[in-house]
């Protein structure tokens, strides 16, 4: 937390001293906005993806295991 407040000072006395502008802390910020927005949308997408392939593969596996009971009760008689 200690780091973060000497960084916001140190970008502050550096607006203030005009040697960077505000415009170019709103378009880094909005640089870092959008990479964490990609990130944590990516990665709700890959964990929302893994639970409907989950239960994609669940239902397939039951008809597939009914298909061969089945078959292996035709079999038999």
């Amino acid at each position: 937390m200690k780091i973060l407040i000497i960084i916001a000072l140190v970008v502050i006395g550096l607006v203030f001293s005009n040697v960077i502008s505000i415009h170019t802390i709103e378009t880094v910020a909005d640089i870092i906005r959008i990479i964490i927005t990609i990130v944590l949308g990516d990665y709700f997408l890959y964990r929302f993806a893994l639970r409907i392939l989950a239960l994609f593969t669940t239902f397939i596996g039951v008809i597939l295991v009914i298909c061969l009971i089945t078959y292996a009760v035709t079999k038999l008689l």
